[in-house]
């Protein structure tokens, strides 16, 4: 009987701990169903919100290439501005020394050729500038033209001499110039020369030394300092830098002349400086400037601006007057994808400015392939332009192994 009375005491045990689970079941479920609605509520939102950034990414970015397209035709104007403003400049000059060809005023009272007002404050005063409101006839109208049109032509500079009239162009690559190439070079490399240093040569090589200052104009960015990298076979950046200030490099290049076979080393001196610094410091042009014998002006395959600048850089960082060197050199030309000056724009210039144009692009890997016509090309100008310095058909330096001699004078 106490058996039976344990079994049932058992079972209603039992039943309350089923309906205890069953009652706990219910909850979770209900608990359950209203995370899951929950849940669907928070996706939907979570949906409704990502279409609706989406919507703002989609309008952002119709707006970026509205502005995109609205910098570009600032740019293209600004570069329109600046060489009209370039082309104003240059008349106000050409204008200002016919005047002080003419005039006593102009002689006395000096002005710097980047005061374009002082310039034309001095017109407006000049005494030409009464005659000509006074005594113009239409034949005086012609004849001033065809000498601004002279004074302007001058900025072309006397043409290069035709490749290969002064030194052998392909020199370098013959077998006759391996000792002499060995010599800046350095197992397979290029040489690093500093302010001092010299290639050593045997004595039995009779060698005169050739010095030479090159300045290295461009805007910002267009890879000055990456050519003069380049021009001495070193490392060349890769990431882009604004040059603080001054740097120069030292670049020793042999050629051998044509007429007489005597090899020269030329000693090329480059100075490269900062577009910003030059902006900055009034110092720093001049200083450039100053008893240099040629000037690499460059610009951007990939940068429009640059190219259509160089009228300005040439009115700049030369004078009519100047007898110097003037090469163009046109830098990343092997990003053909994203050239934004081509072949036809080139050649214009070249028939306007009457100036060679040299491309660079690919990396040297210790050779001169790319860099050989620019130097030869640059050693040619400079030895056919002191020959003509000095009014004879192509003198020889002093003879004698290791001489050093400097840059003839200008006269």
């Amino acid at each position: 009987m106490s058996r039976f009375k344990t079994l049932v005491l058992a079972r209603e045990h039992l039943r309350k701990l089923t309906h205890q689970g069953q009652e706990k079941i219910r909850e979770a479920r209900a608990h359950l169903d209203s995370l899951t609605k929950e849940s669907s509520d928070v996706k939907m939102h979570l949906t409704s919100t990502t279409a609706q950034y989406q919507r703002q990414l989609d309008e952002a970015q119709q707006n970026l290439m509205h502005w995109e397209r609205t910098w570009s035709s600032i740019q293209k104007t600004a570069a329109e501005q600046t060489i009209f403003f370039g082309k104003t400049r240059m008349a106000c000059l050409n204008l200002y020394r016919n005047v002080c060809e003419r005039s006593q005023i102009g002689r006395q009272n000096p002005v710097h050729p980047e005061d374009t007002d002082g310039q034309l404050a001095m017109e407006n005063t000049s005494r030409f500038d009464e005659v000509i409101k006074k005594n113009t006839t239409r034949a005086q109208v012609v004849s001033m033209s065809r000498e601004n049109a002279e004074l302007e032509a001058s900025f072309r500079m006397v043409p290069p001499p035709p490749p290969g009239s002064v030194i052998l162009i392909d020199w370098y690559r013959s077998a006759d110039s391996k000792e002499y190439f060995n010599r800046i070079k350095n197992k397979k490399q290029r040489r690093l020369f500093g302010l001092l240093e010299a290639p050593v040569l045997p004595p039995h090589l009779s060698v005169d030394i050739v010095r030479y200052k090159v300045f290295i104009s461009g805007k910002s960015g267009v890879g000055k300092t990456a050519l003069a990298a380049r021009l001495a076979g070193l490392d060349i950046p890769n990431m882009h830098y604004e040059t603080t200030g001054i740097e120069t490099t030292v670049v020793f290049w042999p050629v051998k002349l044509r007429d007489n076979g005597q090899v020269l080393f030329f000693r090329l001196q480059l100075w490269d400086c900062g577009e910003n610094a030059l902006r900055r410091f009034d110092h720093l042009l001049p200083s450039c400037k100053e008893q240099v014998d040629a000037i690499l002006f460059l610009f951007s395959f990939t940068d429009r601006a640059s190219f259509e600048d160089l009228s300005n850089q040439i009115a700049r960082s030369s004078e009519p007057s100047d007898n110097i060197v003037k090469l163009v050199v046109g830098t990343k030309f092997d990003l053909f994808m994203h050239t934004d000056v081509t072949d036809q724009d080139v050649r214009k210039f070249q028939e306007v400015w009457g100036l060679p144009v040299f491309r660079t692009g690919a990396d040297v890997v210790g050779g001169f392939g790319e860099v050989g016509p620019l130097l030869n090309a640059l050693a040619e100008g400079l030895w056919h332009q002191d020959c003509l310095a000095v009014g004879a058909a192509r003198p020889s330096p002093v003879t004698g192994p290791g001489t050093e001699t400097g840059s003839m004078t200008r006269t």
